[in-house]
């Protein structure tokens, strides 16, 4: 099997990676030939409808969180849906669009709106996910740039060529030469800004870790704003030890062996191994696993090394987009930090990846 070859698991597509524009055709085309074989039955139009949602929309959710399906996408498909309930008698050309996604038991038809249900990401927490737009203090052009990287409306060769329909694009990344140049290529994915920007803004939100972290230890003293914080290598006191970035030396080969933030309780024999990471938003629960499964075997090693009661790996993860995931305060709750310390967390996400979207369009 070559690295080109396809094969099906848990229902996609695969060869390394899923092919997401491959996938999404696949999807769309299936969903459309479910909905199609549904409205040429006798049902009546409740049961249509109720037919609709229940075997043909089911094809999609399944995907969602996995694929990367776009707005853009997700339209385009309810257009393609309305096109067939009109050919088929059941929507009419200048009925109002709305009436069919909103409940019978007010007046719609009761179909299930693809949009509403893509959004309903049971991992994120939507509340703490807009704060930024009430508490981070940020300027007016800043909002109006993240609002556009979130809406998914930047100017990227991809959106050029699909979206306005620009003749004569090469949709193909300007930086890595390799994958197609979408807003979460740019965001998270791009192998070229791996080592520079992308670890600019990771340290960013390590650097708020650390340092609140080292002032709830009384392992510093001086305050400052977190981007001038200098985060030092090894910091000790009678009763924690805190590391940054430091490879930790164990009696067998472990090749996972440098967490970006290592906090020991002396005490009470308690270690947390920190691990950041500020992935797209289909790459979340993979994302939490893989941090998880990667410093175990550290863990059980330091457990047993340093006489520790307990080794707790503690991914903490924010999407690239500044979504703030449920798990972020399990994480935060568990280093005994304040709630809030997410705010400051998201607003160094934020400004990272409007950096990142900035200089990335101004490279020619």
């Amino acid at each position: 099997m070559t690295e080109e070859d396809m094969y099906k698991y848990l229902g996609h597509m695969q060869t390394e990676q899923i092919k997401h524009a491959q996938m999404k055709q696949q999807l769309g085309d299936e969903y459309i030939q479910h909905t199609k074989s549904i409205l040429k039955t006798k049902l009546n139009g409740k049961n249509t409808i109720k037919a609709v949602n229940t075997y043909a929309i089911s094809v999609l959710t399944l995907s969602f969180g996995i694929v990367k399906w776009t707005p853009t996408d997700l339209e385009n498909l309810q257009i393609r849906t309305r096109t067939l309930l009109t050919r088929y008698g059941i929507h009419r050309p200048r009925a109002a669009k709305e009436r069919l996604t909103l409940p019978r038991r007010i007046g719609g038809r009761g179909m299930a709106d693809i949009t509403r249900l893509h959004d309903k990401q049971p991992r994120i927490c939507r509340r703490k996910s807009v704060e930024w737009l009430t508490n981070a203090d940020l300027f007016a052009e800043t909002e109006g740039f993240l609002t556009s990287i979130q809406d998914q409306v930047i100017l990227t060769r991809n959106y050029k060529k699909y979206i306005l329909k620009q003749p004569n694009i090469d949709e193909v990344c300007r930086r890595c030469g390799k994958e197609p140049e979408t807003i979460q290529h740019i965001t998270a994915a791009c192998e070229q800004l791996a080592s520079t920007e992308y670890i600019k803004r990771h340290d960013g939100v390590a650097k708020v870790i650390h340092q609140k972290l080292a002032e709830a230890a009384e392992l510093i003293e001086d305050k400052c704003p977190y981007y001038r914080y200098k985060s030092a290598n090894v910091l000790e006191n009678d009763n924690f030890k805190l590391y940054w970035n430091r490879s930790i030396i164990t009696d067998k080969l472990i090749p996972s062996n440098r967490p970006d933030i290592t906090f020991m309780k002396k005490k009470i024999k308690n270690t947390f191994l920190i691990d950041i990471a500020i992935p797209n938003t289909h790459n979340l629960a993979k994302t939490i696993t893989e941090k998880q499964n990667k410093y175990q075997e550290l863990a059980n090693e330091i457990r047993h090394m340093w006489n520790q009661d307990a080794v707790q790996v503690v991914p903490i993860v924010i999407l690239a987009a500044g979504i703030i995931p449920k798990s972020l305060s399990r994480s935060l709750k568990r280093l005994n930090l304040h709630p809030n310390t997410y705010i400051q967390m998201q607003k160094a996400v934020i400004l990272g990846t409007c950096s990142i979207v900035k200089n990335f369009l101004h490279y020619k």
